[in-house]
C-alpha cells in the first residue's frame, strides 16, 4: 500500500516538477538534521517555508522545538489543503516565500528559526535574494535560516550573503536521503 503523502507528492512532482524541485519527498532522517539545528535556547516561533507534504512540519512539532508556534508559508494549494487537515494547530499560508514578509507580519523580528524546503539552486538570484532579505526580516538577531541542498556548497551564492550581511556554515550531510543532501544554517553576521 502506498503512503498518501507521497501519491500527493509525485502527482503534485509530476505536474510541476521545477516548484516542487525534487524526486521524492524528504526523508525522516533528513528532517532530524534540520530540526536539530533550531536553537532550543532561544525563544519565539517557527517559520517553514515551502512545507510540501509537512515531513519537515511533522518533524518540527514532534521534537518540541516549534516554540510559540509553527507558522508555515506554501505556494501549491492542494499541499495547503493537505498540511491543514494533517495538522490543524498549524497555521498555514497559501503564498509564495519571496512574499513571506508580507504574509506574516504578526512574526517579523519574532522568529528563533525559518526551515527552508525550498529549491533555492532552481531560483534566480534576485528571487534567492528576496526569499532570504523577507526570512531575516522575520528572524530575531540569533535566529536562524535553515536550508538543505542537492549540491555540496550553500545554495545561497557568496554575493547574496555579503549583500545582506549573512554568513553561512555547513550543518551536516545527511546520506540517508534520496539523493543525499547537505544541511545548511545562515544567520546574521
Amino acid at each position: 500500500m502506498i503512503d498518501q503523502n507521497r501519491l500527493l507528492f509525485l502527482k503534485r512532482m509530476l505536474k510541476n516538477p521545477r516548484r516542487v524541485g525534487a524526486v521524492l519527498p524528504s526523508s525522516k532522517a533528513l528532517a532530524n538534521a534540520i530540526v536539530e539545528q533550531i536553537d532550543l535556547r532561544l525563544s519565539g516561533p517557527v517559520v517553514e517555508l515551502g512545507p510540501g507534504t509537512g515531513v519537515f512540519t511533522k518533524a518540527i512539532l514532534g521534537s518540541g522545538r516549534a516554540g510559540e508556534g509553527l507558522w508555515a508559508v506554501e505556494l501549491d494549494p492542494t499541499f495547503v489543503e493537505n498540511l491543514r487537515q494533517r495538522f490543524p494547530g498549524v497555521t498555514f499560508v497559501e503564498g509564495s516565500a519571496e512574499d513571506v514578509l508580507d504574509l506574516l507580519p504578526q512574526v517579523e523580528g519574532q522568529a528563533k528559526a525559518v526551515v527552508s524546503g525550498l529549491p533555492l539552486l532552481l531560483m534566480k538570484d534576485d528571487v534567492r535574494a528576496r526569499i532570504l532579505e523577507n526570512s531575516f526580516a522575520l528572524l530575531q538577531p540569533r535566529g536562524q535560516y535553515i536550508q538543505f541542498t542537492y549540491g555540496l556548497l550553500c545554495p545561497v551564492p557568496l554575493k547574496i550573503r555579503r549583500r545582506l550581511g549573512i554568513r553561512a556554515r555547513r550543518a551536516d550531510v545527511v546520506f540517508d536521503n534520496i539523493p543525499p543532501v547537505t544541511v545548511w544554517v545562515l544567520e546574521h553576521a
